[in-house]
Parts: C-alpha cells; structure tokens; sequence
C-alpha cells in the first residue's frame, strides 16, 4: 500500500515504517553521544578542580573525539529525514 511521506513523496508503507525504525535507531546513536560528552564534561570539572592537568587534557581529547562521532551520527540522522522525510 502506497502512503504520502512527509516531504510529500508516495513510498510503500513498509517501508515507511523501516525508515521510522532507522530514524529511531540514528536518534538513539546521537543521544548515546550525546549523553557520552555530558559524562565526560562531569568528569573534566571534576578534574580541574582537582588541578589534575594530565587528567584534563586527557578528557578534553576524549571531549573533542565524541563531539565528532555526535556530529557524524547527526548528519546521518539529518540525511536519512532529507531522503525519507521522516
């Protein structure tokens, strides 16, 4: 059965419904990230406050490589609601 999709395009309604699963599946990868660099901000405060700098610079590193991988997933997520219009 042929169902209209958000950007206004007729697509099979099953696969309508693997796109929303992938959708799904791309938010959950983002917000892993996401909540990844929370933790790992946590930890840097913790370890400025201590003065620890060795620690500091190796959060920051561990900071600035999870930002990438959120901003990769993002673009994932974003490309597959341009191509689906989840």
């Amino acid at each position: 059965m042929l169902v209209q999709n958000g950007a206004g395009m007729m697509e099979d309604m099953e696969t309508s419904a693997a796109a929303c699963s992938e959708q799904q599946k791309l938010m959950d990868e983002v917000i892993k990230h996401l909540r990844r660099i929370a933790d790992l901000s946590r930890e840097t405060v913790l370890a400025l406050e201590k003065r620890d700098d060795d620690r500091v610079r190796d959060l920051d590193h561990q900071v600035e490589q999870e930002i990438g991988r959120k901003e990769r997933a993002l673009g994932r997520l974003r490309q597959h609601r341009e191509d689906h219009g989840c």
